[in-house]
């Protein structure tokens, strides 16, 4: 099966077509409800501030390990969205993520 992975805001209306909707936020977003998210992945959330090249070490990492774990056992559609509550998705941390993602996909 091929995965398709996306990036969106949060806070953006949510769609059919987002498929698997996974927050990767070390907080939870003001006034989005449980319900609008599959799976909240913490620990792929950058520590503040966010700095691209420390944040890639960050994946390495044991706790980041563990959600791709979670994450794997969650997917069941063909599409993942990568959610964050950041105002710029271009300056943000799920493009890195959404690279590192592919990647690790491709090694299961």
């Amino acid at each position: 099966m091929k995965l398709k992975i996306e990036t969106k805001r949060v806070h953006d209306k949510k769609e059919r077509k987002d498929g698997y909707r996974v927050l990767v936020s070390r907080r939870w977003p003001r006034g989005v409800p449980v319900t609008d998210i599959d799976l909240w992945l913490k620990d792929l959330g950058p520590k503040a501030p966010y700095k691209e090249k420390k944040y890639l070490a960050e994946l390495e990492a044991e706790p980041a390990r563990k959600a791709f774990s979670s994450l794997a056992q969650g997917i069941n559609s063909k599409r993942l969205t990568l959610m964050c509550a950041c105002e710029n998705l271009k300056k943000c941390h799920t493009a890195p993520l959404k690279k590192y993602l592919t990647k690790w996909i491709g090694r299961l």
